[in-house]
């Protein structure tokens, strides 16, 4: 597993979730993906909807669930143990997706739910230990709007999606750091508007 503080190649596991392959979504993931590449990284796309993980939280979750918090046995579904091990072996993991009401999609939160297990993201402690097992990633956000900056800065929705994914997710199970990244409603935006916030989001990541 990847240290921090180590000089290590970068490998990134970039989770989407959008059901049209060609949406930008899935663009800017690849185009991140080719950034990991070309800096003589590796780089890994799930886009959920294309794949076989479900997102729904199950009596087997929650009888895993109780198990830890009662007995601090550490568990997970198959599926799950799957994406661990992929995490375990990466140096970033990279949230690309549209914004659904002021949140992440919910096959993506449901991939958190189902893969952030206790033992392994969060309960480090009740273990008697300082790290979880993903305290050696760097998370990068890259939220994709479909209204402007000024109405998320307005209501406040842009500090609410980074409590709840920045501090209460990432920060909460241990993360090294976090980067934010929007892409400022690119329905209405010009195409050269759209390149330049994804080439910024893109050298926001690349910079750690």
């Amino acid at each position: 597993m990847p240290e921090q503080g180590t000089s290590t190649t970068r490998s990134a596991y970039i989770v989407t979730s959008h059901p049209d392959g060609e949406a930008l979504s899935v663009g800017i993931a690849e185009r991140i993906a080719d950034s990991f590449r070309e800096g003589g990284g590796s780089a890994r796309i799930t886009n959920l909807p294309a794949e076989d993980f479900a997102p729904a939280y199950d009596t087997q979750d929650i009888t895993l669930y109780r198990d830890f918090i009662e007995t601090h046995t550490i568990g997970a579904p198959g599926d799950a143990v799957g994406q661990q091990e992929i995490l375990d072996e990466a140096t970033d993991l990279v949230f690309v997706f549209p914004v659904y009401w002021w949140s992440m999609p919910a096959q993506l939160k449901g991939w958190v739910d189902r893969v952030f297990t206790g033992g392994w993201a969060w309960g480090a402690k009740r273990l008697g230990r300082d790290r979880t097992s993903v305290s050696h990633l760097t998370a990068h956000v890259v939220a994709i709007t479909g209204a402007g900056e000024e109405t998320f800065s307005e209501a406040g929705y842009d500090s609410a999606m980074r409590v709840q994914i920045e501090d209460g997710i990432f920060r909460y199970c241990g993360f090294g750091s976090t980067t934010w990244s929007w892409i400022w409603d690119p329905a209405r935006a010009e195409a050269a508007e759209i390149d330049a916030a994804i080439a910024e989001a893109i050298d926001r990541i690349d910079r750690g």
